[in-house]
This record gives C-alpha cells, structure tokens and sequence, in this order.
C-alpha cells in the first residue's frame, strides 16, 4: 500500500496516516525511519471477514501514535503482523463494536518493539513471541496498560523498560496467561527515580531483573503482589544503586520467586514490612545477600518441592524462617544465620529437611 524507494523521501509532517483496506495486504515497502518515519498510524478498516495486514521487511518508526483499531459487526479479527522492528511513542491494539485486533511480532523472527507506552484495550491482543519490547522515555500515566479484556501472550519474550523518569510501569493484572516471561528494569539515571509497579498482580515466568546503570538511585515501589517462576536479581551497573520496596506505604506486599539475588549495590527492603518472601527453586543457591537486606518482620518461606537446593549464599541476618518443602527436600543451610532480636522471630521446620551441618546459627 505504501512504496518507498530508491532516493524517495516521505515527509509525514504532523499527519495521520490511515490505512484501512478491507483485504489483506502487504502495508509498506521500504524503511519508514529517521525524516521518512510516519508521525500517526492508524489501522482502522471496516472489516467483513478476518482479515491480515503484514508490514513490508522495513524498520518503520511513527512519531507518535500507532493504532490498531478495526471495526466489524460480528467478532472478526484483525491481525497485524510486523515485518521488522517498529518503534512508537504510544501502541494502542483495541477495537470498535464487535471486531479484535492483533499484533503479533512473529514466531519466526521475533521482531523489536520500542516504545513509550503500550496499551492492550478490550478486544485486543499483543502477542510478544521472543521478541525485546523496550519502554523508553513516555511520561503520564502507566506505561503498560493491560484491559481486562485484553490479552498480552508474553512467549518467551523480555520486557526492558529503561524510562528515566518517575513513572507507574504497569496497570491491569499481569498473570496466568497474561503473564511476562522476564522483566527487566535498567535505565540509565544520573538523578534518583522512582518506578511503581500498578495495583495489579504481577507474575513472570522467566526472570526478573533490577539493574540501573549510571551513578544514581532507582527505587521500585510494589503494587501488589509479585511471583517470579525463575530468579529475581537487586544489582547495579556502574555506581548506580537499587532498591526493591515490599512495603512503599501502608500495605506489605510479598514476593514469590524461584531464587533471589541482591548483589553489592542492591537492597531489599522490607523495613516495617511482614512481607512474606518465598522460595520455591529445587536447585542451586535460593538467597543470597552481598548487598543489603532490611528485614523488619518478613518472613522467608522455603516451599522447594523436591531437591537439595542451599538456602543461603552468604551469611545472613534474618527475622524468621520456615521450611515446608517437599518431605524428602533437603535445604543445605550454606552459610552462617543470624535471627534478629525482635520478637517473633526463629526457625520453624514443618515439612523437609533442614541440613545446618558445618554452620552456625
């Protein structure tokens, strides 16, 4: 639908560009970027049947807004597949009356999107592959909008969100099938920030890391409650520092995670906080403090099903412990333990083996 080539230029000034044939079709031809990038797209077709749009083998960039917004009487769907990478300020995937909308950064090639905000409205659908989808610089509102209607399939894709101002990263419920694979949060700040995840659950079943680079402190607030199927790394590039914040206000939220991770440079802080940390890896080391570790009344719960994983990777100061793992887990203690002196604190083995051989609590 729209060729460019050869020493053409596209010069989009502040335009809407609206494609919306009610075939499939092939959308561009060539690279919509740097002076020839668009500065609104919109999607926006009548639809009588599903139909598929498929973006030409060119990097398309769009100033501001990209759109995916079809319209049809019955529930017909609109699939959008990417042909190269494409950057935007604002991606919204929604939809009118009956219709769905989709985009899909293809299983085959796992395309690149970039940028300020996304937003997932009823009816639509973004499903990430092995793609990295990055989230720049955008402020106001929340990054990553999630509809309850809406569908995020995250496969085995990583969310990067790098934005070096003081923003809310998400807002919907990011679980089950909505869930992300990893998560990634590393900007690049010289002045302290602050990200706060929404009042949504988040699960992720890959990884999720916190690793700013620059010279300056990111602070990530929970929202809610957060469960990580892998690890779950606190560090730093650089001299820059962060911080993981259980309890940012009045309610204490918990972490779930397979293993955990705060290097030299990250926190975890549960001052004030009877956040529950818990356990579940079967292998390796769960918990592992070379930064710091603000305990105040949390609670670590080991749950490891099977194996004989090593609780600590370096000696720690905690406020309580419980093992409930598999009957026949063994939780090799791995270095020294230390309980607080406030009250309630200890050691409480309910189910599974806690090996202390060689260690000193």
């Amino acid at each position: 639908l729209v060729k460019l080539s050869g020493g053409g230029s596209f010069t989009s000034g502040t335009s809407t560009f609206v494609l919306n044939p009610n075939v499939a079709a092939t959308l561009t031809s060539g690279t919509f970027t740097g002076s020839n990038k668009f500065y609104n797209l919109t999607l926006s077709p009548t639809i009588t049947s599903a139909r598929t749009y498929t973006f030409g083998s060119g990097a398309v960039e769009i100033a501001y807004n990209f759109d995916i917004n079809p319209s049809a009487a019955s529930s017909l769907q609109l699939l959008v597949n990417m042909g190269a990478a494409i950057t935007a300020s604002v991606t919204t995937i929604e939809r009118t009356s009956s219709a769905t909308s989709k985009l899909d950064t293809s299983s085959a090639s796992s395309y690149a999107l970039t940028n300020d905000h996304i937003n997932i409205a009823a009816g639509g659908s973004l499903f990430a592959n092995s793609s990295t989808i990055t989230m720049t610089d955008g402020t106001g509102g929340s990054m990553f909008t999630l509809d309850a209607s809406g569908t995020f399939r995250a496969g085995g894709s990583t969310v990067v969100f790098t934005n070096t101002n003081n923003v809310t990263l998400t807002s919907g419920a990011f679980t089950g099938s909505n869930a992300f694979s990893n998560l990634t949060l590393s900007p690049t700040i010289t002045a302290g920030r602050a990200y706060t995840f929404g009042s949504g659950a988040v699960e992720i079943g890959g990884n999720f890391s916190i690793n700013p680079a620059g010279s300056a402190l990111l602070t990530v607030a929970m929202g809610a409650n957060i469960t990580v199927t892998g690890s779950t790394t606190i560090t730093r590039t650089s001299t820059a520092t962060s911080t993981l914040r259980t309890r940012p206000s009045s309610t204490d939220y918990n972490v779930t995670t397979g293993s955990m991770t705060v290097a030299t440079g990250g926190t975890l802080d549960c001052a004030s906080a009877a956040s529950t940390l818990t356990l579940t890896g079967t292998s390796g080391t769960l918990f592992t403090i070379t930064g710091t570790y603000t305990v105040g009344s949390s609670l670590i719960s080991i749950t490891s099903a099977s194996g004989s994983p090593t609780f600590l990777g370096a000696a720690t100061t905690i406020h309580k412990v419980t093992v409930s793992a598999g009957a026949s887990t063994v939780i090799n203690l791995g270095a020294n333990l230390t309980t607080d002196n406030n009250s309630s604190n200890g050691i409480t083995v309910s189910t599974g083996i806690f090996n202390m051989e060689g260690r000193t609590i």
